[in-house]
């Protein structure tokens, strides 16, 4: 063997070892705990504690019922349901044995075993191969990959690969398993399941996952290199043969093994998963007989190619234009055209070697390992040897030895640009040299002209933000001042009136000359300054954040009464008749009970003062648009239009309408009234014609108490789908109670980059978003799921409150703002405003 030779070797041999290295390390841990088989539908392991690491295949004998779709709860029935016999698994029960025929791959059936256990535990069960749908239970727990279903049309096939958890009861786990299969020509599981506590098989999955990640990744970044390569020596076609050939692996891989493309793509149509997986198969070998060609065109004929491309071609057009269960057959006749063309690569091989072709002996060392590799495969998938898949390694071995014949040949042809380009560099550094000493100075005159204009332009940008600011600023405070001076106005003229008249009064008049009438008077005048008086420091406190609100459940019927209890002696001074409508009715609404209090007070008094002697004032309550809506209607003098339209506005009403008793007021408690209702989420609004009467009217949100139990069914029923992106244990813990509670589902993200990856991959109904995350914050993520998803609804649940969130960004829209800790009564009354989704099938 010459040094060439030796080198090449070396590398070929070197990479298989430290791939063997790494694929055991790996794997090394996660061997079968013992040789035990399932007897009769018994896995008894109860003389065997398992550890973290170890896991076991399920093979044996199991409870077989065909064409019969068993749950859990047929189990438990007094009268148990017919067993059809036992089953070896992991297998297929095409052509098992039942009542003297032979099943079809067609059809539907229940596998059942028990695995008994040394002590109680969380264990897990990882389901490989199986070809078309199935449900599981484990005790309590389940999980499905498709649709089980009774004929082709409700049967929805799926291939994803997943993995139960449950916990043991009494140290026992009965396995159930729903199969059903009409779309492929093998039904049952194909491949070993693996059992072992739920550690070991979260490992098993992640070793996988990495093993194949590793090697998709490997042939990834070999395909775009060599694709890259390609484009610049488009003459060399072996190098795109080699491109297309590693990028067909990663195909394979991707559709193998634990079925990367499903997780990637959960939507991707089974039927086009399996054809994706088969033709990927299949086009590997005329591409890797193309690739032998450009290499070697005088030992691996034209003809060769031919014939691989016309099988391939042929074989392609049955997997496109048949079902699953038809195609399916064609990797028998495959696998024996391959087995053909591989062992004639071989001999082609060893010719090729004799004549010393360059790097034949390196491809051959890679060849050979893939072509032991696949048989030792070949001959496990058909269970004539009890080994495992080792494709990757030998997938591995074959693209370095043919990565590092092409690299030479590659390394060759640079080698002479090289030599070209350092000639023409000598030439061009001189040049350079000037060019840099120029440039240089022209650099630095050009960065201190940019630093001058960048100076500037912040300066100029500063003072016109100041600028605008400041007139803003100056334009608020004019509104203001402006509303003030209006306000207190009125408030001046108002005042002035009765406390005018006390002072002639005292002035004027000795005790004694005061008669009844006088006395009345005053007393009404002095009553009318108190209550003006209080309104008006009411106001003042309210507009100074002094007033604090508590929302509670308020009965509205219970409320209504009291004050009609309070209000009739006024009203019968006046015969004036106050009536309840649909008093039995009960009505809650969640608000601040001395606010609403004050506002139907105030309401019902101003009614009373403006209704003729005779006249009637009517109270009703109900519920509208999931809100409660409080009526105050009397058949009064009215309110003008031009009235109406300022009635609820500080400092626009100049002097207001006396009552029918000549009783004065100044329209602040209307104020009032609008603060105190806009504080507890409602709106209020008034209708009127003069001389036939007003109808003041305001809005609550619907209360916890008074929500009808169909509300709260709708709102499971609708079956929402939530994402809580929360990194604070604590409130995320509060916030998983209340969802708990009303029965709605939640996924969780603790970070920010793992929320807006969700936000972004999965449609949502509701997302709760906390501000201040990890990564990235709860602002940033709502926009950019809000550019995929306009419509999304998403939630602000933080410690800020809305002011404080648009602070930070002004342009930021959230759904709704709630605060940490989620309470359910705000977050129902939230729900109540968006429309939810219909009842959802979740067969």
């Amino acid at each position: 063997m010459n040094q060439p030779k030796y080198k090449a070797a070396l590398f070929v041999i070197s990479s298989l070892i430290v791939a063997t290295i790494f694929y055991l390390i790996i794997w090394h841990d996660a061997g079968d705990v013992s040789n035990q088989q399932v007897e009769k539908g018994l896995l008894d392991f109860s003389d065997s504690a398992f550890n973290s690491q170890k896991i076991k295949k399920l093979e044996g004998e199991c409870e077989f019922y065909y064409n019969k779709l068993l749950s859990p709860t047929d189990f438990k029935k007094k009268e148990q349901p017919t067993l059809d016999g036992y089953i070896k698994i992991p297998g297929i029960w095409n052509d098992f044995e039942l009542n003297g025929k032979k099943l079809p791959g067609e059809g539907y059936a229940t596998y059942r075993l028990k695995i008994k256990v040394k002590e109680d535990g969380r264990y897990g069960i990882k389901i490989k191969e199986f070809d078309c749908a199935y449900k599981i239970w484990a005790n309590l727990d389940s999980t499905s990959s498709g649709q089980v279903g009774k004929n082709k049309e409700s049967e929805i096939p799926c291939w994803q690969r997943k993995e139960i958890y449950c916990t043991s009861i009494n140290k026992e786990i009965d396995v159930i398993i729903q199969l059903s299969n009409f779309h492929h020509r093998k039904g049952g599981p194909e491949d070993s399941m693996l059992f072992g506590t739920a550690e070991a098989i979260i490992k098993t999955k992640h070793r996988q996952l990495i093993t194949d990640v590793l090697f998709l990744g490997i042939l990834l970044a070999m395909a775009g290199y060599h694709f890259v390569l390609f484009l610049y020596r488009r003459k060399d076609k072996s190098i795109i043969y080699f491109s297309l050939i590693t990028f067909v692996i990663a195909l394979r891989i991707l559709t193998s093994g634990e079925k990367i493309l499903i997780d990637l793509f959960p939507t991707i149509n089974w039927d086009l998963a399996v054809r994706i997986e088969y033709i990927s198969y299949q086009l590997s070998v005329p591409l890797f007989a193309a690739f032998l060609n450009t290499l070697f065109p005088k030992e691996f004929k034209p003809g060769l190619v031919k014939v691989a491309t016309i099988n391939a071609a042929l074989t392609i057009l049955i997997v496109l234009f048949t079902p699953v269960s038809v195609f399916s057959y064609t990797t028998i006749t495959y696998n024996i055209f391959i087995t053909g063309i591989a062992t004639l690569a071989v001999v082609l091989f060893i010719i090729a070697i004799a004549r010393q072709r360059e790097h034949s002996f390196v491809l051959f060392l890679g060849y050979m390992s893939f072509f032991i590799v696949v048989l030792n495969d070949l001959l496990y998938a058909v269970r004539y040897l009890d080994t495992s898949y080792w494709l990757p390694l030998g997938m591995l071995a074959m693209i370095l030895s043919q990565a590092f014949a092409i690299s030479k040949r590659t390394s060759k042809a640079f080698s002479m640009v090289e030599h070209l380009s350092a000639s023409l560099n000598r030439h061009n550094k001189e040049l350079q040299e000037k060019v840099k000493e120029r440039t240089l100075k022209l650099e630095e005159y050009t960065n201190k002209l940019k630093l001058l204009n960048h100076d500037l332009s912040n300066e100029v940008k500063l003072k016109n933000e100041s600028l605008e600011a400041l007139r803003i600023s100056e334009q608020k405070l004019q509104e203001s001042n402006t509303t003030k001076d209006k306000f207190f106005s009125l408030i001046a003229h108002d005042l002035k009136g009765p406390i005018g008249n006390l002072a002639v009064i005292f002035n004027r008049f000795k005790p004694e000359m005061i008669n009844r009438e006088m006395y009345d008077n005053i007393k009404i005048s002095t009553q009318n300054t108190y209550n003006l008086l209080t309104d008006l420091l009411t106001w003042a406190r309210n507009q100074n954040k002094q007033i604090e609100f508590y929302p509670t459940d308020i009965n509205v019927n219970e409320l209504l009464g009291k004050i009609k209890n309070i209000l009739d002696i006024s009203a019968q001074n006046k015969n004036i008749r106050i009536n309840i409508i649909n008093e039995q009715e009960k009505l809650f609404a969640y608000a601040d009970y001395d606010s609403v209090y004050t506002v139907i007070r105030n309401l019902t008094s101003n009614a009373i003062k403006f209704t003729h002697a005779g006249g009637n004032i009517n109270l009703s309550a109900y519920k509208e648009n999931r809100q409660i809506k409080i009526v105050v209607e009397d058949n009064g003098v009215g309110i003008p239009d031009a009235k109406l339209k300022t009635l609820f506005n500080p400092g626009q009403n100049k002097i207001s309408t006396r009552g029918t008793n000549n009783e004065r007021g100044s329209g602040l408690g209307l104020i009032i009234c609008r603060d105190f209702i806009t504080a507890n989420c409602g709106e209020i609004g008034a209708k009127s014609q003069s001389g036939i009467g007003s109808t003041f009217w305001f809005t609550l949100p619907l209360g916890l108490s008074g929500l009808h139990k169909n509300l709260i069914s709708e709102i499971k029923n609708a079956h929402l789908k939530v994402l809580v992106v929360e990194d604070n244990p604590l409130n995320l813990q509060t916030t998983r109670s209340v969802l708990d509670e009303l029965g709605i589902s939640y996924e969780i993200a603790t970070t920010g980059e793992e929320g807006l990856k969700k936000g972004l991959n999965n449609w949502y109904d509701i997302i709760f978003m906390d501000i201040e995350l990890p990564t990235k914050n709860g602002i940033f993520i709502n926009k950019e799921i809000r550019k995929k998803y306009p419509k999304a609804k998403i939630f602000a649940l933080s410690s800020y409150d809305k002011d404080e969130i648009e602070a930070r960004d002004k342009t930021v829209f959230f759904n709704a703002y709630l605060k940490k800790p989620l309470e359910p009564e705000a977050l129902i009354n939230h729900l109540k405003t968006i429309e939810l989704p219909k009842e959802k099938n979740l067969a």
